[in-house]
C-alpha cells in the first residue's frame, strides 16, 4: 500500500468509528430534537469531573453523537496539520472519543487545541507535531465550561459576558500545557503514558485557586447522577467496537501475522502505529477493549456508565501508544487489590464487615474507572517490573479519589494527574534503592530483569 492510499486507509477506519456511534446514537434515540436538545444540553452544562452525558444529554444516543461527532471535528483537524495517524494521535483521537460520554462537547475543547497550537506557532513549531496534544489538553474543557455557565459570576452576567471570558482562559490554559508538556515528562521519566494530564493538573491547580482567591471558587456542581441498568446494551456495544478494529485490522494486516509481539511482551512508550503498523494496532486496541469489557462483567454491581466508558476508550487509545494486555495487567491489579483492602478495612472501622464493602467498593464507579486508566502505568512494568507496577497501581486507588477538589474537579484526566504524580515518586525511589545493596538484595524481584543487572540508571529511561 503506498502512502497517500496508506494514509487515507488509516483516516477511515476512524471516520467509520465516528458513524458507527452516530448510528449508534440514532438507534438509542430515533428523535433528532431530542438529540440536538440533548448535544445544547451537554454545552450548557458545567461538565465538571465526572459528569455523565449518558444523563446530563437526557437520552444516552445524545451522547454517541455527540462522540462520533467530535471524532470527525478530530479528524478535519488533523487533516488541517497534515498529520499521520500514528500512535499518538490514535490515542489523542479515541481519548476525545472516550471523553465524549463524559465532559467534552462540541463547544469547551476548542479554546484549549486554539491555545495549544499558539503556542506551536510560537515555538516555531509545525502544526502537526503537536496537534495530538492540542487534543490532550482538552483534559481542561470543563474549565471552559464552568467559567461559561458554572461560576458565581453567571448570578451577574450574561452569556455574551463569560463566553468570551471561559474561552480565552481556555485558550490561555491550552497555551501553558502547550509549553509545559515538554518538561513535564522529565519529571516522570516516561513511566506514565499521560503526560499531558499532569502539565494539565497543574494548570488546573492554578487556576481553581485564582478563581478561588477572586471570589469565583465553585463548588462540585454535581448532582451524583449516573446512567444505570443499561450493562446489556453498553456491554453490547463496546463488544462490537472492539470487534470492529480486530476486523479492521485484520483486513489491514490481511491476517493474524505479528499479533504475538503484543501478546507477550511489555513496552515502554512506543508508537505501535510506527513500529508495527496499523492493522496489528488496531488488533490490540480491540483485545483491550474485549479484556476491560471482561473486567466489568465479572466484578459485581459494576454498571457501564459515560466516565467508565471514557476510561475504556480512552485506554482502548493508548493500546496504539504502549498499552499491552501483560504490561496493563500489574497496575490493574494494583487498583483491583486497593479498592478491596481499603474498601474492607473501611467497613470493618464503621462497624461492619469487610467482605461487603471490599467488593462494594472494587465495583464502584471510581474504582471502575480508575481501573480503566491505570493501563497508562504500562511502562512501568517494563522499567520497574512487575511488583512495582502493581503497588503503583495501589497507591493510585488512594490517591485518585482525593485530589480533585485541588483543581476544582475542573481536570477532566484526574486519573492521568494523579497517576503522574505517583510515576514522579517512582524514579527517585527506585533509583535510590537499586544503589543500596541491601535494598537491592530485599527488593530483588522488585526492580524488572534488566534494572536489577544494570541498576535503574538514567540512560536507560526514554526520553
Amino acid at each position: 500500500m503506498n502512502g497517500q492510499k496508506e494514509v487515507r486507509a488509516h483516516y477511515l477506519v476512524f471516520f467509520i468509528l465516528g458513524l458507527l456511534s452516530i448510528g449508534i446514537g440514532i438507534l438509542l434515540c430515533p428523535d433528532f430534537t431530542q438529540i440536538r436538545a440533548g448535544l445544547l444540553h451537554m454545552i450548557l452544562h458545567p461538565s465538571l469531573l465526572s459528569t455523565d452525558y449518558m444523563v446530563v444529554g437526557q437520552c444516552m444516543g445524545a451522547s454517541f453523537v455527540n462522540a462520533g461527532l467530535l471524532v470527525w471535528a478530530t479528524l478535519l483537524v488533523y487533516r488541517w496539520a497534515q498529520a499521520k495517524l500514528q500512535g499518538l494521535q490514535v490515542a489523542a483521537l479515541m481519548m476525545v472519543f472516550g471523553y465524549g460520554f463524559f465532559g467534552k462537547n462540541l463547544f469547551n475543547v476548542w479554546p484549549l487545541v486554539i491555545g495549544v497550537m499558539l503556542a506551536s506557532r510560537h515555538a516555531g513549531r509545525n502544526p502537526r507535531e503537536d496537534v495530538a496534544l492540542a487534543f490532550f489538553a482538552a483534559s481542561l474543557s470543563p474549565l471552559v465550561s464552568v467559567l461559561a455557565v458554572g461560576t458565581p459570576l453567571m448570578i451577574h452576567a450574561s452569556l455574551w459576558i463569560t463566553v468570551p471570558i471561559s474561552v480565552a482562559a481556555g485558550i490561555l490554559g491550552g497555551f501553558l500545557i502547550g509549553r509545559f508538556s515538554a518538561y513535564v515528562r522529565r519529571l516522570h521519566h516516561g513511566a506514565s503514558l499521560y503526560n499531558g494530564a499532569l502539565s494539565s493538573g497543574m494548570v488546573g491547580i492554578l487556576a481553581n485557586f485564582l478563581l478561588i482567591s477572586v471570589g469565583l471558587g465553585h463548588d462540585r456542581l454535581l448532582d451524583n447522577t449516573f446512567i444505570s441498568g443499561e450493562n446489556l446494551t453498553l456491554g453490547l456495544i463496546v463488544f462490537g467496537l472492539s470487534l470492529y478494529f480486530i476486523l479492521a485490522g485484520l483486513i489491514l494486516n490481511k491476517g493474524f501475522r505479528g499479533l504475538h509481539y503484543f501478546l507477550g511482551r511489555s513496552f515502554s512508550s512506543i508508537d505501535f502505529v510506527y513500529q508495527f503498523s496499523l492493522g496489528k494496532t488496531l488488533m490490540n486496541m480491540g483485545l483491550v477493549g474485549l479484556f476491560c469489557l471482561l473486567y466489568v462483567v465479572l466484578i459485581p454491581g459494576a454498571q457501564l456508565n459515560g466516565p467508565v466508558y471514557g476510561g475504556l476508550f480512552t485506554i482502548v487509545g493508548f493500546a496504539a501508544h504502549g498499552v499491552t494486555l501483560p504490561a496493563m495487567l500489574p497496575a490493574a491489579v494494583g487498583v483491583s487489590l486497593g479498592a478491596f483492602f481499603t474498601g474492607g478495612i473501611s467497613g470493618v472501622l464503621t462497624g461492619g464487615d469487610f467482605l461487603g464493602p471490599a467488593i462494594e467498593k472494587l465495583g464502584s464507579r471510581d474504582m471502575l474507572v480508575a481501573w480503566m486508566f491505570v493501563g497508562g502505568f504500562s511502562p512501568m512494568t517494563k522499567m520497574y517490573g512487575v511488583t512495582a507496577a502493581i503497588l503503583a497501581g495501589f497507591l493510585h486507588s488512594i490517591t485518585v479519589t482525593n485530589i480533585a477538589p485541588l483543581h476544582g474537579w475542573m481536570v477532566g484526566y484526574n486519573n492521568g494527574f494523579s497517576m503522574g504524580l505517583i510515576a514522579m515518586l517512582f524514579f527517585p525511589m527506585i533509583e535510590m534503592m537499586s544503589k543500596r545493596d541491601y535494598f537491592y538484595k530485599i527488593f530483588k524481584g522488585f526492580l524488572g530483569k534488566e534494572q536489577t543487572e544494570q541498576g535503574v540508571l538514567e540512560k536507560n529511561i526514554p526520553s
